[in-house]
């Protein structure tokens, strides 16, 4: 006896027939659950359907606040829109003493403010000591 007389040789397609009847068995299977899950289904497709309306809506309206919220704000406040205004010094050697607080009053109301640059560690300090002796 040769080796091939006891091999069976299957052609390209002879799985097809397994994989077909394996589908339509699992197919009758759930055709015959279907009537007894069907409702349960539903139901919580429903009950996904209205979270996801719920989610979107809560997103529109909190939107819709915040818009309105904003235009107010900028509606109240219109200098928020422009720049505010910067004054800038180049102090020397001999810094002139910072803002005590008696001066802080003559300071105009629109938000203006003062920046001072020093050019070297020796003007900072001579700031500092000034501000100090303020």
């Amino acid at each position: 006896m040769s080796r091939s007389e006891g091999t069976h040789h299957h052609g390209p397609l002879a799985g097809l027939g397994a994989g077909a009847a394996a589908v339509l068995f699992a197919f009758g299977v759930l055709a015959l659950a279907w009537h007894r899950v069907a409702a349960q289904v539903s139901t919580g497709i429903t009950v996904l359907v209205y979270v996801v309306i719920t989610a979107v809506c809560g997103l529109l309206v909190a939107a819709l606040v915040y818009v309105f919220l904003w235009l107010r704000h900028r509606v109240r406040h219109p200098e928020t829109l422009a720049r505010q205004p910067v004054r800038a010094e180049v102090v020397g050697q001999a810094a002139p003493p910072v803002a005590a607080p008696e001066r802080a009053a003559e300071l105009p109301a629109g938000g203006t403010h003062t920046h001072y640059h020093f050019d070297s560690a020796e003007a900072v300090g001579a700031a500092l000591q000034a501000m100090q002796e303020a």
